[in-house]
């Protein structure tokens, strides 16, 4: 059993691995802002991390909101889970350190995509 399992998976040459492609397509920032160490801040990384944490056990496709903080994440349904998740811990980290202290920002990766706003919405 195991030398067929051995032959089957390098007989085929198909093994592939990858890494999500944190390229950014657009980053589009919230001229509206926040002050630091105000209660949004706080909401604001509680959906940050709910976002990276559950969207890929989610179908790539998750909403979540922390008081007056909505956010919402997706991945290419072709990711991995562990890829999606370092994919929206990127597009996480691009947000913070281009739209610091906005109230909404939204950022489009070529495998994921990351959106927070005041309001509630959906896409």
């Amino acid at each position: 059993m195991t030398t067929l399992l051995v032959i089957g998976l390098f007989g085929t040459g198909n093994i592939v691995i990858c890494t999500p492609d944190t390229t950014e397509v657009y980053c589009i920032c919230n001229e509206m802002t926040y002050s630091s160490f105000d209660a949004y801040e706080t909401n604001y990384g509680t959906v940050m991390d709910d976002v990276c944490a559950y969207t890929p056990m989610n179908g790539f496709n998750y909403y979540t909101s922390c008081f007056d903080c909505h956010g919402h994440g997706v991945c290419n349904g072709a990711l991995t889970q562990s890829d999606c998740n370092e994919c929206l811990k990127e597009a996480r980290d691009h947000l913070f350190n281009e739209c610091r202290l906005r109230v909404g920002a939204q950022v489009q990766l070529k495998d994921c995509r990351i959106r927070y706003e005041n309001y509630e919405f959906s896409e």
